[in-house]
């Protein structure tokens, strides 16, 4: 299959299991954010280095109001939620890639590599951070008809 590139964006799909968590949500601003990330990780007792996503229900840009949530994955018994495992596209951004407004072609690259294909994204968008200072970026697919 041919690689998909979209403004330096690869994107790919891979099958995702379930995954257990707790997280906290509210609606914010994008200039609210980080502040909001970084609180409420703390809220949830995450550490440094420790592995967190942070789920978009919807849409986040400059001026607008968005409802996000702050998750770590966690034990089945403790769990405020859980990720349905299934397809997922996505795509890794690094360094300035990250950042705004770059970072919204990497969610432009997702829907379009789901058009190319016929298929359609879902909500939430994720962004799960790593160690290293990567960022994936993901979609969750639908199932075809």
């Amino acid at each position: 299959m041919e690689e998909f590139r979209h403004e330096g964006f690869v994107v790919d799909r891979k099958y995702v299991d379930a995954l257990p968590y707790v997280g906290a949500g509210a609606e914010v601003t994008f200039d609210e954010l980080d502040g909001f990330i970084a609180a409420t990780l703390a809220d949830l007792g995450a550490e440094k280095g420790d592995p967190f996503f942070v789920l978009y229900h919807e849409a986040l840009a400059p001026g607008e109001r968005a409802f996000v949530e702050v998750c770590r994955p966690s034990s089945a018994q403790d769990a405020t939620g859980e990720l349905p495992a299934g397809e997922v596209v996505y795509t890794t951004a690094q360094g300035d890639q990250s950042e705004f407004p770059r970072i919204a072609h990497a969610y432009d690259a997702l829907t379009l590599w789901a058009q190319d294909h016929g298929r359609e994204v879902a909500s939430p968008a994720r962004e799960a951070y790593a160690v290293d200072g990567s960022l994936e970026i993901s979609k969750p697919l639908r199932e075809p008809d």
